[in-house]
């Protein structure tokens, strides 16, 4: 990120004067708050180009659009939430009063958190036929899709609305070989992140109400109720923009940047040591792979991912979109050519060489979320009074604090969770792995737990 990829001719010649676009409202340049000029026809464009019944500009980002989900479903809604879910739901939940039920994910054998499936939700229909919602995610981080087509006719038949946080998928739609979008796959409200992947800047974002949306008009109030009365119309004007560009030349932009994923996934697949995950992903619930989610095992190496990655930051100038003990992502944009793929591809195959290859016998085992085990909801356990103990002395007690890995920023641990025995032995492995943790005290040794009388 961000998908212009830091090229100027990502943008149009009147765009370089930025300086010049931050305006407000002022006369002829219309409210986002209530459209009838430039931003409610932007806006109509916007649907148009996405197949969406209406689309609405965000301007802090996907999380104001899933933050607008939760709050216009009303207070204390029971909520099926996928468990790989970005923090950005949790505050929604605190917000909203929700009370949620988690979706189990389908993990690989790498122990990525790849999709939910229709089965899984069905089964906790069985048991929680009050559900006022279901929210997803899809694409996930690592650029696996779910079967939206099947959760949405699965939910329109109970009319229980569907929202898809789907902020890495704003391309898909302007390419038919790219996965299948949760807008055509029946989804109610689908939240874009576009600056991930679109030449769009930073916190650039859309909330799109689908065709058989219930009661859209919940969603859109909310929206505006948590959207700054003082938009950024550069980010605006750069939505607009990009969705013009990707109209006129993101299909033919799209198409090149397959080929080149296609062609240097087989290049790196050669390097020894190395390989592109690919059917590895193809895990009972997911649909279809992003291609330009580049998954990289290095496990085959004598180094893991984290040195792999400080070795491509500090010797390449290659920022990767995250790492892990076995694998790093690096997350390509329609802007990177044929000179980028080649520099990822000459730095691993160097680097491989450098440091050489390890033994089957030396991989580590993956470290897998436990399942969490809620004992309050989240806006419950948010205005709990907590106290902070040594990470040590949770085990057992209930969690005051959200834990997350970030990137991706997928929360392990929530206020009003049991810190399990499990979940205490994956935060330390964490820890002791280098990830970057938010939610501890800066040292990692301390976490607030929830008083209990």
């Amino acid at each position: 990120m961000p998908g212009h990829a830091g090229r100027k001719d990502a943008f149009p010649p009147s765009f370089q004067g930025i300086i010049d676009f931050d305006l407000t409202e002022i006369s002829g340049l219309d409210d986002l708050h209530w459209p009838s000029g430039p931003i409610k026809a932007g806006q109509e464009l916007m649907a148009r180009a996405f197949g969406a019944s209406s689309s609405y500009f965000l301007v802090n980002g996907a999380s104001s659009g899933i933050h607008s989900f939760f709050l216009g479903l009303g207070q204390n809604a029971k909520i099926m939430v996928s468990r790989n879910a970005h923090s950005s739901f949790f505050a929604g939940m605190v917000f909203s009063g929700a009370n949620p039920v988690y979706i189990p994910c389908q993990v690989n054998d790498d122990g990525l958190a790849l999709a939910v499936t229709e089965e899984k939700i069905t089964t906790l229909l069985e048991k929680h036929a009050d559900v006022d919602a279901v929210a997803l995610v899809s694409p996930s981080y690592y650029g696996t899709t779910c079967h939206i087509a099947d959760i949405a006719a699965l939910l329109k038949n109970r009319k229980i609305p569907l929202m898809v946080d789907e902020a890495h998928g704003g391309h898909f739609y302007f390419h038919p070989e790219y996965p299948r979008t949760a807008l055509s796959g029946g989804a109610d409200v689908v939240i874009n992140g576009l600056h991930k992947t679109l030449p769009v800047l930073t916190q650039g974002a859309c909330l799109h109400i689908g065709e058989s949306c219930p009661s859209p008009d919940r969603f859109v109030r909310a929206c505006s109720l948590l959207t700054t009365t003082s938009p950024s119309y550069l980010i605006m004007a750069s939505i607009d923009l990009a969705r013009d560009w990707m109209e006129c030349h993101g299909q033919e932009a799209l198409e090149r940047a397959l080929g080149l994923s296609r062609y240097y996934r087989n290049k790196i697949n050669s390097i020894r040591g190395i390989r592109c995950l690919s059917q590895e992903l193809m895990v009972t619930g997911v649909e279809a792979i992003d291609p330009l989610k580049i998954l990289i095992s290095v496990q085959g190496l004598a180094e893991d991912g984290f040195a792999v990655s400080k070795r491509l930051r500090d010797d390449w100038n290659i920022e990767v979109e995250w790492k892990s003990q076995d694998i790093i992502l690096a997350m390509m944009s329609i802007f990177h050519d044929h000179e980028d793929w080649e520099r990822l591809y000459q730095a691993i195959y160097r680097i491989s060489r450098h440091i050489g290859c390890k033994s089957p016998a030396a991989r580590t085992a993956t470290p897998q979320l436990p399942a969490p085990q809620v004992q309050m909801s989240p806006r419950e356990a948010y205005f709990a009074a907590k106290t902070a103990v040594p990470l040590k002395d949770s085990v057992g007690k209930i969690s005051g604090e959200m834990v997350v890995p970030y990137p991706p920023g997928i929360p392990c641990l929530l206020p009003g969770e049991i810190v399990s025995p499990e979940i205490y032995i994956y935060m330390v492995e964490l820890i002791n792995t280098g990830s970057h943790v938010q939610g501890l005290d800066p040292d990692l040794d301390k976490i607030r737990i929830i008083d209990q009388t």
